[in-house]
């Protein structure tokens, strides 16, 4: 995958060397400290269900560039109506791949002014196994901190790489997934253990009418 910029090239070393042959590293994993020149151009995806993707974090300089507060909303905002499908597909390809995508950007000013950016984007597991988050990164060439005004962006290439481990890391991979099934208890038959309890009340002398057996264990 050709990569230009650097920052983001470091990170995606980084999530290489964090997985280490495994599919994908968890969340939970992720070290802020080590790779601090990025963290204000990051952002983190989860996937709500149903095609639902929502902005989890956000680093300050997007949110200044965008000129408000990103947690909730959904990436697709910061894209060009038109270029909001094309988003979508690559969302869906690194959750469902998983796969690596590297976007080659267009941020379009209010001015009409067009600076080249990029984006990176890393498939994350949750606490509870599944390829549920996104770890992100959004560069832009020659832009100082926003105004205020939202920029808005168009997608002028694409790159998306499935996620490649050899069949011995694949089965480890899959072993060490936690999961929300509890291990099967041993069925043993050892025969019931039951007796017989007659119901139902009479008088002296009356004929015995059997309303109710109750079949209770014996111990």
């Amino acid at each position: 995958m050709k990569i230009s910029d650097p920052v983001l090239k470091d990170l995606l070393d980084y999530w290489e060397s964090l997985r280490a042959g495994r599919e994908v590293p968890y969340r939970s994993e992720i070290d802020p400290r080590r790779f601090e020149d990025a963290l204000e151009h990051m952002f983190i995806l989860e996937h709500l269900g149903e095609g639902n993707i929502r902005i989890r974090l956000a680093g300050m300089f997007l949110c200044e560039m965008m000129g408000m507060e990103l947690r909730g909303m959904s990436l697709r905002a910061l894209m060009r109506l038109e270029d909001r499908a094309p988003l979508d597909t690559a969302l869906a390809q690194v959750l469902s791949g998983p796969s690596i995508a590297y976007l080659e950007l267009e941020a379009h000013g209010p001015s009409g002014r067009r600076h080249k950016a990029s984006m990176l984007l890393l498939p994350l597991r949750s606490d509870f196994g599944d390829i549920s988050r996104i770890l992100g990164c959004l560069r832009i060439d020659g832009v100082p901190v926003a105004d205020g005004t939202p920029l808005r962006f168009s997608i002028s290439a694409a790159q998306i790489r499935p996620v490649r481990i050899e069949g011995a890391a694949r089965s480890a991979a899959a072993a060490e997934l936690p999961g929300f099934a509890e291990p099967k208890a041993a069925f043993h038959h050892d025969g019931p253990q039951l007796r017989s309890i007659e119901g139902g009340s009479r008088r002296r002398g009356s004929r015995r009418r059997n309303h109710l057996r109750l079949v209770k264990d014996g111990e």
